[in-house]
């Protein structure tokens, strides 16, 4: 999934529009229209910033979700290998969690239950519970 998505899920799941988003973290309604629907590239490091803190998110989280490597560093996503880069469990975590909240047969509740796991900061012991979790409720349901 590409960092527009990631954001627009984001930003749903904390129930505010483009515009609201855009006042709070100083950046074009435009701007992040265009990220979220793919027709720019992913976002230099400062307004990754200013988007994490207009969505109250985890900078290092939202840099991460962009390809960014560990540790903040600036080099954009496109120079560097994403995958290689990012600690285990990040993408198929918030992978399989969008999943559920994209899915039409999935209840209302479990959709909100996967909101509020993204926007919870997990450990990585955490992360291997929810993948087991996940596991399980993807055998369940078949």
């Amino acid at each position: 999934m590409d960092f527009g998505k990631n954001l627009k899920q984001i930003r749903e799941s904390k129930s505010l529009s483009i515009r609201e988003l855009s006042k709070r973290a100083n950046v074009s309604h435009a701007h992040i229209s265009q990220i979220e629907t793919g027709q720019r590239g992913t976002p230099k490091a400062d307004t990754i910033k200013k988007l994490a803190d207009g969505l109250n998110w985890d900078y290092e989280e939202l840099m991460r979700l962009a390809g960014y490597g560990v540790s903040g560093t600036d080099q954009h996503p496109e120079n560097n290998q994403a995958d290689d880069t990012l600690p285990p469990g990040v993408p198929d975590y918030y992978k399989a969690f969008l999943e559920v909240i994209d899915d039409p047969n999935v209840s209302d509740a479990s959709k909100e239950l996967a909101r509020l796991l993204l926007k919870t900061p997990l450990q990585p012991e955490q992360l291997d519970l929810l993948r087991g979790m996940i596991a399980n409720f993807k055998a369940a349901n078949k």
